[in-house]
């Protein structure tokens, strides 16, 4: 548990939030306190002789991929992921995104100290299905996803909670090293920067971390690399349908009805191509039944969000003779540049960088 003082900061700063902007900031803040205060430190329960062995391992998991992420990747040394909450949930956030019809610009909410994000993140499905339905009378494609865990940028501890117990490695190192880069680097309203960046330094932190534990011959590495490989040609796909029906929203000419026919018959078409084809484009079982889904701007959008720009982080990783710790600092030294992160990255790869540690193949 954390101690009083902790609890009174913890909730004052939830309720000066909550002067600050609306009811919502103050009802999710809640739900953070409550964890936060409900959680468990993790070397109490390690130290505890009834806390099961399975649980023990999967502590030790958390503290050397937290421990990786510091001395091999250079992300920030944080408090994150040191206590344990258990709930009674299979994930922990439903999320809602907004997308024009005929367009991808996002709906956007806007909060102190973090800025604009498009999409909004709730503890209690209900209230983010109220707001999907808010959103759908007003006109809008809406999507609804569920996320593991978030990032509170310091201003708490964000713990791990029992359900990401049943995750494997590489999701679990992914999950970790994902929300540590936030941690780490956050730009207020480059929301494409924060969240692409953290994607791929996720991906390959988790990657390096189960080849470097267990191996470049183990079955947990070349499992982890199958799935990669199939995150890889999911948002591969999905950026060429964004591609496609971008051309179709940017035709002055074209009416908005013309539009609306044009994008189901594009999104019904990939579908149609995803069915027929799933085996010989995926390697795993992680994208059945994608085909069956809704898929519309939002649902477009919100991957967008994560992968759009991927090829910049994949060429600065080159530029760093694939190096993720000489890639950070690069990034890191971007800090006393204004401007956009992105366009920032991209003058990088024309500067020499000199590589001082081991590369890492």
């Amino acid at each position: 548990m954390v101690t009083m003082f902790k609890k009174l900061l913890c909730f004052s700063f939830v309720c000066l939030i909550g002067l600050l902007s609306d009811c919502y900031i103050l009802k999710q803040g809640g739900y953070v306190l409550k964890y936060t205060t409900h959680s468990v430190p993790i070397k109490k329960l390690q130290n505890k002789k009834e806390t099961p062995d399975s649980l023990k391992q999967y502590f030790s998991l958390i503290n050397n991929i937290k421990r990786f992420a510091t001395d091999s990747i250079g992300l920030k040394p944080s408090n994150n992921y040191s206590t344990f909450v258990s709930i009674q949930k299979s994930y922990l956030i439903d999320i809602v995104c907004a997308y024009g019809q005929v367009d991808f610009t996002p709906y956007t909410w806007c909060y102190p100290l973090m800025g604009c994000w498009p999409l909004r993140g709730y503890f209690d499905k209900k209230d983010a299905l109220a707001e999907g339905s808010r959103l759908k009378a007003k006109g809008y494609d809406v999507y609804l996803g569920r996320v593991d865990a978030y990032s509170s940028l310091g201003f708490f501890s964000d713990p791990v909670y029992s359900f990401m117990e049943r995750f494997s490695t590489y999701r679990m190192a992914n999950l970790i090293i994902h929300e540590l880069t936030h941690g780490t680097i956050y730009v207020k309203n480059q929301v494409d920067f924060n969240e692409e960046l953290a994607s791929f330094i996720g991906n390959e932190g988790a990657l390096w971390f189960i080849r470097s534990t267990f191996g470049d011959t183990s079955a947990a590495y070349k499992t982890a690399c199958n799935t990669a490989q199939d995150n890889t040609t999911y948002y591969r796909l999905m950026r060429v349908l964004y591609d496609r029906l971008s051309v179709v929203y940017n035709d002055s000419i074209l009416t908005k009805t013309e539009k609306l026919t044009m994008k189901n018959n594009i999104i019904s078409s990939f579908k149609d191509s995803l069915a027929r084809n799933y085996h010989q484009l995926f390697g795993t079982n992680s994208y059945e039944g994608l085909e069956k889904i809704e898929i519309n701007n939002a649902f477009i959008g919100v991957d967008m969000t994560y992968s759009k720009d991927m090829e910049i982080y994949n060429e600065v990783f080159d530029k760093c003779h694939r190096d993720l710790k000489l890639m950070m600092s690069q990034i890191l030294s971007l800090k006393k540049n204004k401007g956009n992160y992105k366009e920032n990255m991209r003058k990088l790869l024309f500067l020499k960088v000199t590589n001082p540690m081991p590369r890492m193949g």
